[in-house]
């Protein structure tokens, strides 16, 4: 990489007080531009293609001091492995919404939850936070099922 990181990542990430060595900004760079959830192994089987020093306790801090950031969310969608994604908080969504196939793993974003779209989920969240004094900084979603190509529906 070799260039000063002065995305809005690194930015939280140095406000916080740790440093943004060259490891971490190519997990970082990766991050950004992957467009899909991941596991650990996937993310270091890319980054191993970029650098092969880094190692995989590096990645396992770097995505830790990023969760602590709040710039990713670690999911759990129940295939015994932890899954990571952008997070609102990185200005990619609020909402952490899943369809996950229950045979085959598959894992489908859900796009029914939209800020400003008028569905009334924003609402009703607005109305359990004034109900319970409660501010939520995010909302995770899991629905479990058969996708199309298991069930022979497409």
């Amino acid at each position: 990489m070799g260039k000063k990181c002065e995305n809005i990542w690194c930015k939280k990430i140095k406000t916080g007080g740790s440093k943004i060595t060259e490891p971490r900004q190519i997990i970082i760079h990766t991050l950004q531009h992957v467009k899909k959830h991941m596991t650990v192994e996937e993310l270091y089987m890319k980054i191993r293609k970029i650098d092969r020093s880094i190692g995989l306790a590096t990645i396992y801090r770097t995505l830790d001091l990023l969760q602590k950031n709040g710039l990713i969310y670690k999911i759990d969608l129940g295939d015994g492995r932890s899954w990571y994604e952008v997070s609102m908080n990185a200005g990619q969504g609020k909402y952490n919404q899943h369809m996950v196939c229950v045979k085959c793993g598959r894992v489908a974003d859900l796009d029914m939850i939209e800020s400003g779209r008028g569905n009334g989920f924003e609402e009703l969240l607005g109305s359990l936070e004034k109900k319970n004094g409660f501010k939520v900084s995010n909302c995770a979603i899991r629905i479990n099922g058969i996708c199309s190509r298991c069930s022979g529906k497409k």
